[in-house]
C-alpha cells in the first residue's frame, strides 16, 4: 500500500491495529485518531477556504423569500427582545412583498377584462374579492365580524359585495 507521507502510514498502522489493542488503551487510541481527523480536516478547510467561499457565493441556485423566511423563523427563537422584533419585522417585510406579488399577477391575469365593463363600484369588489382571497379563513372570519360592527350591517353574509 502506497502513502504519501509517513503520518499516513503510521496511522493506517493505529487504524489496523485498533480491534486489537486492549480495552483499558483502546479509548486512548480511537481519541487519537479521531483528533488526527479533525486536524486533517481543519487543514483542509483552511487551505481550500477560499475557493469555497468564492464556489458558495458562485452558486446558481438563487435564495427564494421562503428560505429567507425559514431561516428568520428558526433564528427568532435564539434572539433577544430587540433582535426579534426586527427578525418580525424582516418577516412582515417578505409577506408585504408576497403579497404584492400575488396582486401584480393577479393584476396580469385579469388585465384583459376592459375597465368600461366594470363601473367605480364592481372594480371595488374586484379588488377586495382579491385581498380576501389573501387572508386565511381565521382572519377573513375576524375581518367580516369587524366589518359588520363598523358598518352596522349585521346578518350580511358578504359585507364586501
Amino acid at each position: 500500500m502506497e502513502f504519501s507521507n509517513e503520518h499516513q502510514r503510521r496511522l493506517a498502522m493505529l487504524k489496523a491495529a485498533l480491534p486489537y489493542v486492549p480495552p483499558h488503551n483502546k479509548k486512548a487510541m480511537e481519541i487519537i485518531l479521531q483528533a488526527d481527523n479533525l486536524i486533517s480536516l481543519a487543514t483542509e478547510v483552511s487551505q481550500n477556504d477560499d475557493e469555497m467561499t468564492l464556489r458558495a457565493a458562485q452558486a446558481e441556485a438563487a435564495a427564494t423569500p421562503a428560505v429567507y423566511e425559514k431561516l428568520l423563523l428558526n433564528i427568532k427563537d435564539y434572539c433577544t427582545p430587540a433582535e426579534s422584533e426586527v427578525v418580525r419585522m424582516l418577516l412582515n417585510f417578505l409577506h408585504a412583498g408576497e403579497l404584492f406579488k400575488n396582486y401584480r399577477d393577479f393584476a396580469k391575469t385579469h388585465s384583459a377584462v376592459k375597465s368600461e365593463e366594470y363601473s367605480e363600484n364592481s372594480t371595488q369588489n374586484f379588488m377586495m374579492e382579491f385581498l380576501m382571497s389573501q387572508l386565511s379563513p381565521q382572519q377573513r372570519t375576524t375581518f367580516e365580524q369587524v366589518s359588520k360592527v363598523m358598518n352596522n350591517k349585521k346578518g350580511e353574509d358578504k359585507v364586501y359585495e
